[in-house]
């Protein structure tokens, strides 16, 4: 089974804080079937970047950045709210 986690308790709250995104609508956007797009060749870590775009239970339309783990899992960078451009990325997926 794959986990999903913050990079950070510092992400989590920056998630939170800034972007008013709790981690569950988070979580939601895996289970949801999300557009997972790679966004990145490496970053400075050595780890591919990946950018899940999906919608919550409630509606809203995130986008969730994260790198995978050895074991696969999932290491959210950060979450935001979809652009409108990022919308019809994911609409027309």
């Amino acid at each position: 089974m794959i986990s999903i986690y913050p990079a950070s308790w510092a992400i989590l709250n920056k998630i939170y804080l800034k972007h008013h995104i709790q981690w569950n609508e988070v979580e939601e956007i895996f289970e949801n079937k999300p557009g997972i797009f790679k966004i990145s060749a490496k970053d400075q870590y050595g780890k591919i970047r990946y950018k899940a775009l999906g919608k919550t239970y409630e509606g809203r339309y995130l986008i969730v950045i994260f790198v995978r783990d050895k074991e696969k899992n999932i290491k959210v960078i950060t979450s935001r709210k979809m652009t409108d451009s990022e919308k019809k990325q994911f609409k027309g997926r």
